[in-house]
């Protein structure tokens, strides 16, 4: 898993949510929001999975797995998000939650996706629970089929 945070305020805005959340997977950076650009996001969070072979098999969910009740301090745990996000990680292209290509063209509207490239540049640098910056870069679609 990694996160991947917009903010054209950089990391002095973006690392408090990192260090907040006591994540134990890297974080990358996106101060040029290109991101969010070429994946189509308008709303935060978005979550996009992405297989093994750097497919997208399930386009930008607006979804919170914890969330917490402003006025009463209670923090509730989106199970069936998660459930979810484990099915598929068992069955892979197999689970009922990943998404044929028709439904991903009109869940993301971007024609291009980031290459595996472009991640791992960031990835280099990133450790857990810290914020790297990475230089994402574009290719042809590689969506599912």
């Amino acid at each position: 898993m990694v996160t991947i945070a917009c903010d054209a305020k950089g990391k002095a805005a973006a690392e408090p949510f990192t260090t907040a959340a006591h994540q134990q997977h890297p974080s990358l950076l996106d101060e040029k929001l290109r991101v969010a650009e070429l994946y189509g996001v308008r709303n935060v969070p978005a979550a996009f999975w992405i297989d093994e072979n750097g497919r997208m098999v399930r386009a930008n969910d607006p979804i919170y797995a914890q969330r917490r009740n402003r006025e009463t301090g209670e923090v509730t745990i989106n199970q069936e998000y998660l459930n979810a996000v484990r099915d598929w990680v068992a069955k892979g292209a197999a689970s009922a939650y990943t998404m044929d290509a028709k439904r991903l063209t009109t869940r993301s509207s971007t024609s291009r996706e980031l290459t595996l490239s472009g991640l791992t540049t960031g990835l280099t640098s990133a450790r857990p629970g810290t914020l790297a910056t990475s230089s994402a870069t574009t290719a042809p679609p590689s969506r599912r089929r």
